[in-house]
């Protein structure tokens, strides 16, 4: 059986709402792509389910439930006693980034930095990322919190 849910107009709601999407009970399958992806309902599956009068949990995918989760770890772990029985792992080794390793003396921050914050590589050719420019222009001149003399900070201060 296939139902038709239109999600209503909501000035808060990004997508803006007046949407119609197709939901298929039998099949798992909604329109929004979630329960497909997910294996649990989406909101709209679940808003079907309470009006057919269905359990929206009969309907999420059997990997979540806890007789699936118990057969996974249900095999014995084999632990070495001591460290020198560790094998060598093979494949390739994963060293981070340096551009976004936090430097000496720096403090530490909550926020992790990735690719998308525009941190300037020196082995990188200028202009890699549309925003440096900009960026390089927008901030404001390094000043000396003594003399107050542009070009220097307090740290070098002649």
């Amino acid at each position: 059986m296939i139902y038709q849910v239109v999600t209503s107009h909501n000035v808060y709601n990004a997508g803006g709402g007046n949407h119609s999407y197709e939901v298929r009970l039998l099949e798992r399958t909604c329109n929004c792509r979630k329960w497909q992806n997910i294996g649990i309902p989406c909101s709209l599956a679940i808003r079907v389910c309470a009006v057919v009068k269905i359990d929206s949990t009969t309907c999420i995918h059997p990997c979540y439930s806890l007789d699936y989760a118990l057969s996974t770890y249900s095999h014995a772990f084999v632990v070495p006693k001591s460290q020198s029985l560790w094998r060598d792992p093979t494949g390739p080794k994963w060293l981070p980034n340096p551009a976004f390793m936090r430097g000496k003396g720096r403090p530490v921050q909550s926020r992790i930095r990735n690719e998308m914050d525009g941190v300037k590589n020196k082995d990188r050719e200028p202009g890699w990322r549309r925003e440096d420019v900009d960026l390089i222009e927008s901030q404001p001149k390094q000043t000396c919190g003594l003399c107050h003399a542009s070009g220097h900070n307090r740290r070098k201060c002649p």
